[in-house]
């Protein structure tokens, strides 16, 4: 064996062993895909009223999207909804008084009813790797409201072919003592 084909030879173990390195952390590791992280952050204001029974809170809801991945995250839709846990809606109520499941059969979560829903089609943006963005949405809920629960919905959108993913995040939270 000679020199060149020493050489030949380990330019093909160097080829044969960086497939493997790629194959591993692009397809293994789905180091290729993006990848997104949501989180929420409520705020809480009232609204006063000149009639103290008809007071009003106002939410903001801050969904911030986390890029970690080592792609461009470009956005195609979003969506935030808003919804009552407490006080349970009578329907609801109903059921823990008949100490029945809230939970709908063949379903995970209980049905709240919705407060209200902001939505984005087609939504310019993109969250560079590494990045942060932010979607921002304002509801007028009633002072009564107790406990909500923010659902949020990011879809994403493959630059090059158009493949899609999305995301979802539900957080609940206690509206009594977070008023500014």
């Amino acid at each position: 064996m000679t020199i060149t084909n020493l050489k030949e030879l380990a330019e093909i173990g160097a080829i044969f062993i960086g497939g493997i390195w790629t194959y591993f952390l692009f397809v293994r590791r789905r180091l290729g895909y993006p990848n997104a992280e949501l989180q929420h952050n409520v705020e809480v204001h009232a609204f006063p009223s000149k009639n103290a029974h008809e007071d009003h809170y106002h939410i903001r809801v801050t969904v911030l999207i986390k890029n970690p991945s080592a792609v461009l995250l470009v956005f195609r839709s979003a969506e935030i909804r808003l919804a009552q846990v407490l006080p349970l809606a009578p329907l609801l109520q109903k059921a823990v008084d008949a100490d029945q499941d809230i939970v709908a059969a063949n379903s995970t979560e209980a049905a709240f009813p919705m407060l209200g829903r902001r939505c984005w089609k087609d939504l310019p943006g993109e969250v560079e790797p590494a990045g942060i963005g932010h979607l921002i949405a304002d509801f007028t809920i009633p002072k009564h409201i107790k406990t909500i629960e923010v659902y949020s919905h990011v879809e994403s959108r493959k630059p090059r072919n158009n493949n899609m993913w999305d995301w979802t995040n539900t957080t609940l939270h206690d509206i009594k003592g977070e008023e500014k």
